[in-house]
């Protein structure tokens, strides 16, 4: 009786470990991207053609990181940036000027 239920309990650890396995490659390459998620939120303001804003695409890293803490830090009263900059981690911050950074520069016409 004790082998029988010796080897049930094994059997039940291997299923186990089979349906916890670690994701696949493909599996982690479709989750977006903490930086993706957070460009998800500029979209409507800063997308290409969607309105007057600056279109962030190609910017350098260290200019939109900067420029993002600084509506964080000092937000003018009433500033759209400041509200959606304000409770931005430093993490999210990075992420995001580090996304837009790595997309192809689109032409700028109206900055």
């Amino acid at each position: 009786m004790r082998v029988h239920l010796a080897k049930l309990a094994g059997g039940t650890l291997c299923l186990a470990l089979l349906w916890i396995r670690p994701a696949s490659a493909a599996e982690l390459a479709s989750e977006p991207s903490l930086g993706e998620v957070v460009a998800s939120r500029c979209a409507a303001c800063h997308a290409a053609g969607s309105s007057d804003a600056r279109i962030l695409d190609g910017r350098p890293k260290a200019d939109l990181a900067a420029a993002l803490r600084g509506f964080r830090e000092r937000p003018e009263p009433r500033s759209v940036m400041g509200s959606r900059t304000r409770l931005m981690t430093d993490a999210e911050i990075d992420a995001v000027a580090a996304y837009f950074a790595g997309r192809t520069a689109v032409e700028r016409g109206r900055e």
